[in-house]
């Protein structure tokens, strides 16, 4: 008898200290085959279809009490490996109330792929930003670091992918494919989030009567941003190797 309690006193504690390991996740989902394609720079043949390797199926943010993951999954079939004459570059955000983070990884066929992660405190409690390398298994890219804020009162999380053709020689036009997922959508001309093309999220393909045009806008301010902001983590990451 005395062996049975002493057993479930030690299976007790177990669980509580398993318990009191508690790790949150802060998850967006997207719909498959719903890449917008288009001929860039005069938005030409714009369609949504199928696109695997930048077709995003979840981003997540995992938190312990002291890390944080971040990660971005294609849907089956995808690959962050270019093949000839592409680019592609994937762009994950995850900020809350007092904290913000970012990963960035970009492949360009013939050169080395390049990933980087940065976490940086909005309040001044963590003064050095967290950072970590991104690493690629499979259909996910990862990139695990030290959370720099405890404050979720606020959570965003969002994210994009895209992949252009290599410009040729006196080549005026390419394509280029773009998926998003979370609080971030971009579009010129339409809105093709939810891939009917009549911006209602429904799917149907007709009008919800709502005029969007006023207020404030949650989405992409546009890509010459995405761009922007891609070459701020190749900056990091040039910086950090040079350290």
């Amino acid at each position: 008898m005395k062996c049975i309690k002493s057993s479930i006193l030690v299976i007790g504690i177990f669980l509580l200290l398993i318990l009191s390991l508690t790790v949150s996740a802060e998850t967006e989902s997207d719909p498959q085959g719903d890449v917008w394609h288009f001929v860039y720079p005069y938005w030409q043949s714009q369609t949504v279809g199928n696109q695997p390797n930048i077709d995003i199926k979840e981003i997540k943010a995992e938190t312990s009490e002291d890390q944080i993951t971040l990660s971005m999954t294609l849907y089956s079939g995808g690959t962050f490996t270019r093949s000839q004459n592409e680019y592609a570059a994937y762009i994950m955000f995850y900020n809350t109330s007092d904290a913000y983070y970012m990963m960035t990884y970009s492949d360009v066929y013939g050169q080395n792929p390049m990933g980087s992660a940065i976490g940086l405190s909005l309040d001044g409690s963590y003064p050095i930003p967290s950072s970590a390398e991104v690493t690629v298994s499979g259909d996910t890219i990862s990139a695990t670091m030290d959370k720099v804020g405890d404050d979720t009162t606020t959570v965003e999380i969002y994210g994009t992918a895209w992949m252009w053709e290599k410009y040729g020689e006196d080549q005026l036009t390419h394509q280029q494919w773009h998926d998003w997922v979370g609080d971030y959508s971009w579009n010129p001309e339409l809105d093709l989030g939810d891939g009917d093309g009549d911006g209602d999220g429904d799917g149907d393909g007709g009008s919800d009567g709502n005029d969007d045009s006023g207020g404030s806008s949650s989405g992409t301010p546009g890509f010459e941003i995405l761009t922007l902001l891609v070459a701020l983590g190749v900056a990091f990451i040039i910086l950090k190797r040079k350290k």
